[in-house]
């Protein structure tokens, strides 16, 4: 089973508050059958500020190093794309950008 809608990324949005919550968070996931895992934060504008890629990148090594020491086996997907189309425009690392 794949989820494609859990906020196990430590430290974004609404999601889990920190590493070990987001291993629980993982734990769970595997116990309920679940193979792999969209590793996303909102990007739907509301917040005061855009979550930075660079962020976002960072948090996901670290919980995909986590995952892989606990011996957890659940797979993590980020985002594959450099940018996010909000309803605030578009955005790159957080900035207005184009295409």
């Amino acid at each position: 089973m794949i989820d494609i809608h859990c906020h196990i990324l430590p430290d974004f949005d609404d999601g889990s508050s920190g590493l070990e919550e987001s291993l629980e968070m993982a734990r769970m996931a595997v116990n309920s059958g679940v193979i792999r895992i969209a590793a996303t934060p909102h990007f739907d504008g509301t917040a005061d500020a855009l979550p930075l890629l660079s962020d976002i990148r960072q948090q996901y090594q670290a919980l995909r190093s986590a995952l892989i020491r606990e011996e957890i086996p659940l797979e993590p997907h980020d985002y594959p794309i450099p940018w996010v189309l909000t309803e605030r425009g578009l955005y790159e690392d957080g900035i207005p950008a184009q295409l």
